[in-house]
């Protein structure tokens, strides 16, 4: 392990205790269970369960393996609100100046469970969100013309090739003329990548693929040899010329180093973080396509992510000259829940500028 990622394992553990021993304490004095002991046994085995359970999935293979990752995710996501709730339950004792109320406890852990299993939901529930977008300079044979993106399916202990597969079915039934891939294909954990990825086969538009920094905590190379046996085309820092528009594979962490272009014809960049805007803009990229941000994938991350990315954690956005589209994703990292944004595919109408 390396001493970075260690101390960062570490940070992250200690807050994990902390956050669960400060909502098992609230829970304690506002409920007042028996059993004490094994409350805090229970709760000290889960506040280690996702690391130990991070670090089963990037060292083994299995249905066992998926079985703990899968669920020690989801107790982090559950354990997230289970914190929020504890927060609500001393602003709720501060405002009334009581005794803690074991009504209260009870509402406010209650509401976390149900917005947990909400998120769960709602993460397995795929949109499709079509998006119109003008280039200037676009030739009369591309105008109209729909282009499919999909980012971060995270395929590996959570998600496997059944999403793989209802991608593939939902960009089929779309037809468009091509499908641009914008990382984060795979967790970064052991797999059968070429299993993962076999749907992708089957699909009838050319795609194109950009490697993202999940891809990059794993075997990349292994990665990579599966998205070209599936058919995929996968995109380093160089471009493409598609008869009229021309794509740029923006590698992550290239530090905005942008491959070669004709600047006076139209332009799309393949990223897999919306990074390095503006010398992108400055280079004259006509559209920058990117996902990663997953719009925070959950509250109260998604606040961070704003603040972090600002417009730019979702949606159509401009930088001068440049566009730049954003997708949620189509998949979930860590905890598999969505809470105030959705798994999305997009599908991009390509129009002319007037």
């Amino acid at each position: 392990m390396r001493p970075s990622f260690a101390a960062f394992a570490v940070t992250v553990q200690v807050l994990f205790i902390l956050g669960h021993a400060f909502f098992l304490f609230t829970w304690m004095q506002f409920w007042s269970p028996g059993h004490r002991l094994v409350w805090i046994i229970a709760v000290s085995i889960l506040a280690f369960s996702f690391i130990v359970a991070s670090v089963l999935a990037h060292r083994y293979r299995g249905s066992w393996v998926r079985w703990v990752y899968t669920a020690a995710s989801t107790w982090l996501g559950l354990a997230t609100y289970f914190f929020l709730a504890a927060c609500g339950c001393w602003l709720v004792w501060l405002a009334r100046q009581r005794l803690p109320d074991r009504g209260v406890a009870l509402a406010l852990y209650g509401v976390a469970v149900v917005v947990a299993i909400y998120g769960v939901i709602n993460a397995s529930l795929v949109r499709v969100r079509r998006v119109e977008v003008r280039l200037a300079g676009l030739p009369a044979g591309w105008s109209g013309s729909t282009l499919g993106l999909v980012s971060d399916l995270h395929l590996g202990p959570i998600r496997g090739a059944r999403l793989s597969r209802t991608v593939v079915q939902r960009l089929n039934q779309a037809a468009p003329r091509l499908v641009l891939i914008a990382g984060d294909l795979f967790d970064g954990t052991p797999c059968d990548a070429a299993a993962l990825l076999a749907p992708w086969r089957n699909l009838a538009a050319p795609g194109y693929y950009v490697a993202g920094n999940h891809e990059g905590y794993g075997n990349e190379g292994d990665y990579v040899a599966a998205a070209r046996s599936a058919g995929l085309r996968v995109t380093g820092s160089e471009a493409v010329e598609l008869t009229g528009v021309q794509l740029l594979g923006l590698p992550y962490g290239g530090r905005g180093a942008i491959p070669r272009f004709d600047a006076g014809r139209p332009s799309i960049a393949l990223a897999h973080a919306p990074e390095h805007l503006e010398a992108v803009a400055d280079a004259g990229v006509s559209l920058l396509v990117a996902g990663h941000t997953h719009g925070g994938q959950f509250f109260p991350v998604t606040l961070i992510v704003r603040r972090i990315y600002r417009q730019f954690a979702h949606g159509l956005h401009r930088v001068g000259g440049l566009q730049v589209l954003v997708s949620y994703g189509v998949g979930t990292w860590g905890p598999p829940l969505r809470v105030g944004t959705h798994p999305e595919m997009m599908l991009i109408t390509l129009r002319a500028a007037d």
